[in-house]
């Protein structure tokens, strides 16, 4: 989640300096009310007895000096039948807190029609809406209003005929719910506290000549930032919560997809990485844009952008709505493993190759033209061409920390000779393949299929190896494809070849080509 420290008062300065900017607009829409006597807020709510129980509420919360002060507020007061029991008499000063706050906003909130059909922002954050409703009358929260409009010296206040309850967002469920402790705990990993250079100020300079800041700090999840913010009540998700007890299996099942060779150092602790991995690949792809039924029963699109195909499945649980979504306690992540981790990966030479890359030979990096009748090729592609006769031209692909501690088949896309020229339909060349990889601190090179022959006129797939098994995802494990051609064969095969991408494919899976 996303909180700023040290800011809240300059934001309250801001508050007030905003509804001073709003004074004329106030000046439209109220009159003077002498049955007030221009009191303060709290003063009015203290003068009325069927607002006793939600003035006790609020000193309790501790707000009577805010309500009491020259703020700019609007309350939406229950009335004393409305008030349940089991809030009144609650000694969680925490829950009374939410409660009062619930009714309470910044600002003054009207039912004129300029300030009629919105949600309004309450001290808590969340959103309710506040406006006319099926009977063309006014509700706040779904509420009806009695004695509405009543101005203050300090706000409005409208009286409510009803109770809105408080409601937790996705965010505070997840803190909220014992169940859910390892997926909280996973998400927070995250959390991260960074100084805001542009609101902190340079007050001076210390003994050591260092300068000294005062210093507004920003706590933020950074995961959250990027898949959604279900801290926030400003967007609506849908959202899956495995239980502790779904997690750990799931965890259990996942984590020899990520075993590690102990990072870029080698050095790092290998389980710790393995469990950082495995948990991200967990929590990255449960949050859905939309509440659930926006959601698409056919293919789901989750905010990390990965689709899943069985829908009906992956919700099967216990569902609670919230104040920005919809919940769903699982007993078990019921997602595909081929679509949530052990996915086909393709590598664009274009995108991911550089020329050192390159060795023993010249390229070109080519585009198919309009007129080229070839039809598939993914962008552009890498035109290796010999430049010696006793060398052989090679390219390395190197897989990054994408790839995972699993079996793949590996192919090569060929773009064909014709692609660039039509006349040219009869070259041909020989390619051998090897992969490298980390054991440790040791390279291991294994050679893969060797003698591979390239189609003349079809883009086509070359197969590199077969249930090639990679024992670590952090490795460093590149491919290497050689156009090796003997002295005895080189009038008939050409020494160049043209390559679009090199696709990893989960092994025994059919290659999306």
């Amino acid at each position: 989640m996303k909180r700023t420290l040290k800011h809240i008062a300059w934001s309250s300065a801001l508050l007030l300096l905003t509804a001073t900017a709003c004074q004329d607009s106030w000046n439209q829409h109220y009159t003077y009310n002498k049955s007030l006597g221009g009191e303060d807020l709290l003063t009015t709510l203290k003068a009325e007895a069927s607002y006793s129980r939600f003035v006790k509420l609020i000193e309790i919360a501790g707000l009577q000096d805010k309500l009491a002060g020259s703020g700019s507020y609007t309350v939406w007061a229950p009335q004393n039948d409305y008030i349940p029991d089991s809030v009144y008499t609650s000694s969680d000063t925490s829950f009374i807190k939410d409660v009062v706050h619930n009714h309470i906003a910044y600002f003054l909130h009207s039912t004129a029609k300029a300030y009629s059909g919105s949600s309004v922002m309450m001290l808590n954050g969340k959103y309710i809406h506040f406006g006319i409703q099926g009977n063309e009358e006014f509700a706040f929260g779904g509420f009806g209003l009695d004695a509405a409009d009543q101005v203050c010296s300090n706000g409005v206040l409208h009286g409510l005929s009803g109770y809105v309850p408080f409601e937790y967002n996705l965010w505070e469920y997840l803190e909220k719910l014992p169940e859910l402790s390892m997926l909280l705990q996973a998400y927070n990993f995250y959390d991260s506290t960074y100084m805001d250079r542009v609101r902190s100020k340079r007050i001076g300079v210390d003994s050591l000549g260092n300068h000294v800041y005062d210093t507004v700090l920003i706590q933020e999840n950074t995961l959250l930032r990027r898949i959604g913010k279900i801290y926030s009540e400003e967007q609506k998700y849908t959202m899956i919560a495995p239980s502790n007890q779904a997690f750990e299996k799931a965890f259990d099942y996942y984590k020899d997809f990520f075993k590690s060779n102990g990072g870029p150092t080698v050095v790092m602790d290998k389980d710790s990485i393995q469990r950082t991995r495995t948990h991200l690949a967990l929590i990255k792809n449960l949050i859905f844009k939309g509440s659930y039924e926006t959601l698409t029963d056919c293919v789901l699109v989750s905010t990390f952008g990965y689709r899943f195909s069985n829908p009906e499945e992956l919700f099967a649980g216990r569902r609670i709505h919230t104040s920005n979504g919809d919940l769903f306690v699982v007993d078990s992540l019921r997602f595909d493993p081929y679509e949530l981790v052990y996915r086909e990966i393709v590598y664009e030479v274009e995108k991911v190759c550089t020329p050192e890359d390159v060795t023993t030979a010249n390229y070109m990096l080519l585009y198919p033209g309009e007129k080229t009748k070839i039809q598939g090729i993914s962008g552009g592609y890498f035109y290796i061409i010999e430049n010696s006769a006793s060398r052989d031209p090679k390219l390395t692909v190197n897989f990054g920390d994408s790839i995972l501690s699993a079996k793949y088949d590996i192919y090569c896309t060929i773009v064909p000779g014709n692609t660039e020229d039509s006349t040219n339909v009869n070259e041909q060349t020989l390619l051998d393949f090897s992969i490298s990889y980390k054991n440790g601190h040791f390279a291991r090179n294994i050679n893969l299929n060797r003698g591979q022959e390239t189609l003349p006129t079809e883009l086509h797939l070359i197969q590199a190896g077969s249930e090639v098994n990679i024992p670590t995802f952090d490795s460093e494990v590149s491919l290497t494809l050689t156009v090796k051609v003997p002295s005895s064969k080189r009038d008939l095969y050409k020494r160049n070849v043209r390559i679009d991408n090199v696709r990893l494919v989960p092994a025994g899976k059919n290659p999306n080509f």
